[in-house]
């Protein structure tokens, strides 16, 4: 499979949705041609979905134009292979923020504090989960007074086990008046995509979370070493 392939799935692709458009304009008229296109539409972009994450390419490959997954009920093909170091994650998007947008953006641990919806005693338990608080200048240090475009939250999972992704410094979770360490790894990518919200100027980080796990997917890689992640970020980069 080549790019080359990809392309012309992509070309007809458009060309459905534009007849498409054009047909439900006269629904009522073609209501089983509209039917039979959007079958059409909805096998191909299945089709284009899973060649584009089978597609042989170089070794440290930057993925743009990354297709949507049409069965968002499945797991998307890349979640076994997006467990990377939130740590690290932080500081290859504060680097690429300043190389797209020249924009300072710095990563600092974080929590955010909740009550448990789910407790229905008197006194419910008080959460604090850990997350990784990206954002623009010394808003990184009050995350939740930012807006828009200056702040990227990034939670650490509570379903990791340390033992599994081994960290030397673990973040704490906090539920209630007692707490564990968890691994500073987490699965970025899941069913729709990347689990973390990003500004819609930045398509650049989810372009980066999709290449590093797609690397890790092609070396059959579960997790790499923060050193690791950030060697393969500068291949990928060509920094």
């Amino acid at each position: 499979m080549t790019e080359d392939s990809l392309n012309d799935k992509r070309s007809r692709i458009l060309l459905l949705e534009k007849d498409i458009k054009e047909i439900s304009e006269e629904i009522k008229k073609k209501k089983i041609q509209a039917g039979e296109k959007n079958r059409q539409l909805e096998i191909l972009k299945l089709k284009l979905y899973k060649e584009y994450f089978s597609t042989k390419r170089e070794e440290f490959a930057l993925l743009t134009n990354i297709p949507p997954n049409p069965e968002k009920r499945n797991k998307h093909i890349l979640f076994g292979y997006s467990c990377l170091n939130v740590d690290m994650v932080g500081k290859i998007i504060c680097d690429l923020i300043k190389k797209y947008d020249n924009e300072d953006f710095a990563s600092k641990r974080g929590v955010q504090e909740y009550t448990d919806p789910s407790d229905t005693y008197i006194c419910p338990q008080h959460i604090e989960k850990p997350v990784l608080v990206i954002a623009q200048g010394n808003e990184v240090n009050n995350p939740y007074k930012a807006k828009g475009d200056n702040k990227i939250i990034i939670e650490y999972s509570d379903s990791m086990i340390l033992r599994g992704c081994p960290t030397n410094i673990p973040v704490t979770w906090k539920k209630g008046i007692g707490s564990e360490k968890l691994t500073d790894y987490a699965y970025l990518i899941y069913n729709d995509g990347v689990v973390f919200s990003y500004p819609n100027s930045k398509e650049y980080i989810k372009e980066l979370i999709y290449s590093l796990a797609y690397y890790q997917k092609e070396h059959d890689v579960k997790y790499m070493t923060p050193e690791h992640t950030w060697n393969v970020y500068q291949k990928i980069y060509k920094k």
